[in-house]
């Protein structure tokens, strides 16, 4: 077992790969647009970073079992998976913006249901009819940063919730630029695994007869690529179980939310002690917080 300076040894060397990653997105963010070459190498790091966290969070884990106060160890694995969602989903929404621009021009927007979408559990879902609706645009005069009026095409369209200028007016009118973070999509710009996620919940969604929806979500890959995470869980547990000891006002809240979940039927108990090896199953590795 390795000692607790191995540990934050290489845990640092992780945090160093975040570093990095870091730095390689800020100058992703700089271009205006991405090459092909240049999202595609982005979608590489990305995948190498979304499978660094296993690595932390085992790491991190054996960690909070060595401390004899876990509470500084919860603290910096709150401060690392923050940093780590936050580059995660600005790595996302940047791949998610070199769709194909003819997918966002603007036009005629219909609104329609696939028939053999619609055909599971009609009961619950409505068949559109077709609609267009017709974009609006008119000429107007825009003040720049210094009063000067300029003139500009103007698109109006009820269904907007958002405001949009060109490249072009907006360095025409002199107008101050900052960084966000955002995602845009057109109706229908939907990516094959989105198509695939909607069918799939068109046709395994159902209700029970207490009225609870009941939804079977699909594998992406085969589930032996999860593991053994029934120790990994158990390491948890135990350490949940030593922080318990130390916070006894902690494990009475603890205790009480998780009968109330078993007194609502939303967990039974696992009768089975330890992993089959004819069945694949996860064990989800959790710990308790106690929000003020």
């Amino acid at each position: 077992m390795n000692t607790e300076k191995e540990l934050i040894k290489k845990r640092g060397g992780v945090k160093a790969k975040l570093t990095q990653f870091s730095t390689y997105l800020n100058i992703a963010k700089s271009s205006d647009k991405l090459s092909k070459l240049q999202a595609n190498e982005l979608k590489c790091r990305l995948e190498k970073i979304e499978d660094l966290y296993s690595v932390f969070d085992k790491l991190q884990l054996e960690l909070e079992e060595l401390a004899d106060d876990a509470e500084e160890r919860y603290n910096e694995r709150s401060q690392l998976e923050g940093q780590y969602y936050e580059l995660v989903s600005q790595a996302r929404t940047l791949l998610e913006g070199q769709l194909d621009p003819a997918h966002n021009q603007v036009g005629p927007v219909s609104a329609n249901c696939d028939t053999h979408a619609c055909a599971t559990n009609k009961q619950h879902l409505v068949n559109l009819p077709k609609v267009d609706l017709i974009p609006f645009a008119a000429m107007v005069m825009v003040g720049d940063r210094h009063g000067r009026l300029h003139k500009a095409r103007l698109l109006l369209d009820n269904g907007s919730t958002a405001n949009f200028v060109t490249d072009r007016l907006c360095t025409k009118l002199g107008l101050v630029r900052r960084d966000t973070s955002s995602t845009v999509t057109g109706i229908d710009n939907q990516a094959t695994e989105e198509r695939e996620c909607e069918a799939s919940f068109s046709e395994h969604t159902s209700r029970n007869a207490d009225g609870r929806f009941v939804v079977t979500i699909p594998l992406k890959e085969s589930p032996d690529v999860l593991g053994d995470s029934y120790n990994m869980a158990r390491r948890r547990f135990m350490s949940l179980e030593k922080r318990f000891e130390r916070d006894p006002v902690l494990k009475e809240h603890y205790t009480k939310f998780m009968q109330e979940y078993i007194d609502l039927g939303h967990m039974t108990e696992n009768t089975i002690n330890v992993p089959q090896d004819n069945k694949v199953s996860y064990y989800i590795p959790h710990h308790g917080l106690d929000f003020l």
